[in-house]
């Protein structure tokens, strides 16, 4: 009879390439629990196995191997699921290549490959050290691999070069109630605890134990999981709670309209087009408004680089934008910005006039897509041809918080936002507390360059997770979408599909009191990840009694 037992027998066996086929299957179907798909079961499957592959690690007939073949074989396994998951949930960075396929499809498939394998790096040090280290008989060994994975998840989303995407944490985004578990620990130390709950499955049976099996003592092995579902039942009671109570809203709410032109990437820097997608942005903006009579947007917000070329560098540009504004309303606009040789992805704040009253230049550059990190290495290493695409654009500088408001009527009374730009979103840290904190968050954003894939999906559900982390409305301008209102909840309130041409006009939803995590930011993701850790260590010495444990391994 075919048991969960044999199972996991079978695939801790495995060995070679059909190792690795499986590894980078079992990656590639854990992918399916991201956006748009959130199939959490793919996670709750997926997992287990890992688990199982790495106890897996020290079978075979020449007995145990030495703790460098452990090590090396751990991760193996590790890089090829890592390198599955991220294969399959970041494959959408390949169509940027194909905007303009004749000059950069020959660097598709190094972005579509070579990415993957990198990020599949962390899972392969995490599956390591965990399983040389802390990998010990029983239900421990999950937290241990849990807490050590959710590590090199933080470590890989921080730095110049961090990339915090297709984190475990972000498979929440199907689930807004579980959602609401981010304004406590955030989006990293959600993924502690959803790794925790993926891998409890897998306690219910170990292949290195001859005997273990769901038909010898079943009520030793279920706990662990039914302990962990419960644990998320809990939180989604409490998140359940937190989505019934009620925020008050300013008396006189801010009411914004988002224009979203659906220009498509490879049109929108034909020069003998740029005048029609003006008109259509203009036109977009003094559209007749939905809100209710006499009730005018106060802010109008147009894409990332809605406009092409140098704004600030085109004075009669300037006052066409202000004619178009009502007195009382003011364009947030995305557009280039340069100065002192240097160029900017910035987002530029215009009045009735026509005068520029504030701009905010891009801090967090997309690497490869921005700016080529050590250029010069790729220059002496011969790949000249790599070295010089796309010019690279300068950083802006410091925390920028923004309040517009003027005793005068040309300036509406604006509540302190915090501008981000496009890729800045998906940064947990992007937004540090001070003292003076955000009412409300702007990500202008154009995905036009990944077409319709399962990228803008993915980068929606971003910014519902800065969202809930800093109990703040989100308001989301994408160029071809999807632009969207988001509660402090991270609840989707209006939206604009992906390709389609339209306006929201709505009022700016309320924000709640301070979050735990916008208080202490990552602080209790690192107490949750120390007391993983502290509850393996004592297994960890008995480990010890793994080697004739392991004599009785089924071959």
């Amino acid at each position: 009879m075919f048991t969960l037992s044999l199972l996991a027998q079978c695939v801790a066996s495995l060995k070679g390439w059909r190792s690795f086929v499986l590894a980078v299957g079992v990656g590639a179907l854990a992918s399916c629990a991201m956006a748009p798909f959130h199939l959490w079961v793919a996670l709750i499957v997926a997992v287990p196995v890992l688990v199982w592959m790495l106890d897996g690690v020290t079978l075979g007939k020449t007995g145990v191997s030495s703790k460098w073949q452990v090590m090396a074989r751990s991760f193996g396994v590790g890089w090829a699921f890592g390198f599955g998951f991220f294969l399959a949930g970041l494959y959408w960075v390949g169509h940027s290549f194909l905007v303009e396929a004749e000059r950069y499809f020959w660097l598709m498939p190094f972005a579509v490959v070579l990415l993957p394998s990198w990020l599949a790096v962390f899972t392969g040090l995490a599956s390591a050290l965990t399983r040389c280290f802390l990998w010990v008989v029983g239900p421990r060994r999950t937290l241990a691999l849990a807490a050590v994975w959710a590590a090199f998840e933080w470590l890989r989303g921080y730095g110049p070069f961090g990339f915090p995407w297709n984190l475990t944490g972000q498979t929440l985004g199907g689930e807004v109630v579980l959602m609401q578990m981010l304004s406590v620990v955030g989006v990293y130390g959600a993924g502690l605890l959803v790794f925790g709950l993926a891998a409890s499955p897998s306690t219910l049976c170990d292949p290195r134990l001859e005997e273990d099996s769901l038909e010898s003592t079943p009520s030793s092995k279920v706990w662990w999981p039914v302990v962990w579902f419960a644990l998320f039942a809990g939180w989604g009671v409490w998140g359940a709670d937190r989505l019934g109570q009620s925020v008050v809203a300013e008396v006189n709410p801010l009411t914004v309209r988002i224009v979203q032109p659906n220009v498509l990437q490879e049109e929108k820097w034909q020069a003998h087009r740029q005048e029609e997608f003006l008109m259509r942005l203009l036109a977009m903006t003094q559209q007749s408004s939905a809100l209710p009579e006499g009730v005018i947007p106060s802010v109008i917000i147009w894409p990332e680089v809605a406009i092409t070329g140098l704004l600030s560098e085109r004075p009669a540009l300037q006052s066409i934008l202000g004619a178009s504004l009502q007195k009382t309303s003011v364009l947030l606009t995305g557009s280039l910005y340069r100065q002192g040789g240097y160029y900017y992805n910035s987002l530029f704040v215009l009045n009735h006039g026509g005068s520029i009253i504030a701009r905010y230049d891009k801090r967090h550059l997309v690497p490869f897509g921005e700016y080529l990190p050590a250029r010069d290495v790729f220059k002496a290493i011969g790949l000249k041809a790599l070295a010089q695409q796309r010019g690279d654009f300068a950083s802006g500088e410091g925390d920028v918080l923004m309040t517009l408001s003027s005793p005068t009527p040309d300036v509406p009374n604006v509540p302190t936002f915090r501008p981000l730009i496009c890729y800045e979103i998906i940064f947990p840290e992007a937004i540090h507390p001070t003292a003076d904190r955000a009412s409300w968050l702007l990500n202008i954003t154009n995905d036009g360059w990944f077409g319709t894939s399962t990228g803008p999906w993915q980068h929606l559900d971003q910014a519902r997770f800065r969202a809930v982390e800093q109990g703040v409305p989100v308001i989301r301008a994408a160029n071809t979408g999807i632009s969207v209102v988001i509660d402090a909840e991270g609840r989707i309130l209006e939206n604009l599909p992906l390709n389609t041409q339209d306006i929201i006009d709505a009022p700016l939803p309320p924000a709640r009191k301070s979050t735990l995590y916008g208080r202490w930011g990552d602080s209790l993701f690192f107490a949750l990840l120390i007391g993983f850790v502290l509850i393996a260590l004592p297994g960890c010495r008995a480990s010890q009694a793994l080697n004739p444990l392991i004599k009785r391994e089924r071959i």
